[in-house]
């Protein structure tokens, strides 16, 4: 069972909740105010009665030796496929995110990123492909049970010159 306790440090009024993981494991997150921990209080419980639980401190790992696991685990593609990915990730996606944490990515940092490649002159394509990447390096990491959802589904990134 999980709970809320007031707490009164240096003149400081926080709230800690105590809770249990799925594991059973026993876990405690604090927050300045009462209204933000019963409602983390009451989405954690259903997240964990759902079966859709995912561990904070998971999405803690950063994005860029999150990418180079799931770049090791593309081996079955071609190679040219392959050499596309790595350039991908050292020109695109680790410059920007490789220090982020996965928790902190989301639809908003994608979005402004995108953005970012548009006014770097990158052709829609690549920023396309780019993007594609980015999403499959989060769908593993929702896949691991670092992140509950994957923050770049549903961005279809910059229409292409010829279509204007």
């Amino acid at each position: 069972m999980a709970s809320i306790e007031k707490r009164t440090r240096n003149g400081r009024v926080s709230y800690s909740v105590r809770y249990r993981d799925p594991a059973g494991h026993s876990r405690r997150k604090v927050f300045a105010r009462k209204v933000d921990a019963v409602r983390w209080l009451a989405e954690n419980e259903a997240t964990r009665n759902r079966g859709a639980w995912v561990d904070p401190a998971a999405g803690r790992d950063r994005l860029g030796p999150w990418a180079e696991r799931w770049f090791a685990s593309t081996v079955a593609l071609r190679p040219g496929t392959r050499r596309t990915y790595r350039l991908l990730l050292d020109n695109q996606l680790l410059p920007h995110f490789g220090g982020t944490s996965l928790a902190s990515i989301d639809p908003l940092a994608v979005q402004e990123w995108q953005a970012g490649l548009v006014a770097a002159g990158l052709s829609p394509s690549r920023i396309r492909n780019a993007a594609q990447v980015l999403g499959q390096i989060l769908d593993a990491a929702v896949a691991g049970g670092r992140l509950a959802r994957n923050p770049a589904q549903g961005f279809a990134g910059p229409a292409s010159s010829s279509a204007r």
